[in-house]
């Protein structure tokens, strides 16, 4: 007898790996069902951010969640049948733990998820000293930069490429000191 899995990605307003009343599902997240490296279901959350698996065999799985853009995880809960089974990975892919149901089952999880912005740029050297960056001024690379979220208290660092460019990504919503 087959086994059922039900998933549900949900908004984590406040983080804490719970779905509450105020969280609203989200929609056009891959979600891949493996067995060892082997996808043996795949399909993308509805609006509600609901989507079932109906007719699996039993065993033990592992979750792999591709997020779309501007969308990043929240924390990993320590009860997964009311918590978060994903933590955030720092990237838009994120894998469950493995876990385990039995034939005619139907196990429902939940992966919490928040709403993620960038901030990019470009650092150069203002070669005519007027304040703007112009097409002919270059770019600098292996400048140390650092962003820090006021509410967040969030550090992150890293250092423009090559060409001048840095991107910060999968930054949670906050007002940051450059």
């Amino acid at each position: 007898q087959a086994a059922a899995l039900e998933i549900l990605v949900f908004e984590d307003r406040n983080n804490d790996s719970k779905v509450s009343r105020y969280d609203e599902g989200i929609k056009g997240v891959l979600v891949e069902v493996l067995d060892g490296e082997t996808v043996v279901a795949s399909g993308e959350t509805a609006k509600k951010g609901n989507l079932t698996f109906a007719s699996l065999k039993p065993g033990s799985y592992t979750l792999r969640f591709t997020a779309p853009e501007g969308i990043g995880f929240a924390v990993k809960g320590e009860d997964f049948t009311k918590e978060s089974i994903i933590g955030d990975s720092g990237s838009r892919v994120a894998l469950s733990d493995v876990f385990t149901f039995a034939a005619g089952e139907t196990v429902t999880l939940n992966a919490g998820a928040r709403k993620v912005g960038t901030f990019s740029g470009r650092v150069f050297e203002d070669a005519d000293n007027n304040g703007l960056m112009d097409e002919t001024d270059p770019g600098v690379g292996g400048v140390a930069l650092r962003l820090v979220g006021k509410k967040t208290g969030g550090v992150y660092e890293l250092t423009s490429s090559e060409d001048g460019t840095y991107l910060f990504d999968l930054l949670p919503a906050d007002t940051y000191i450059f």
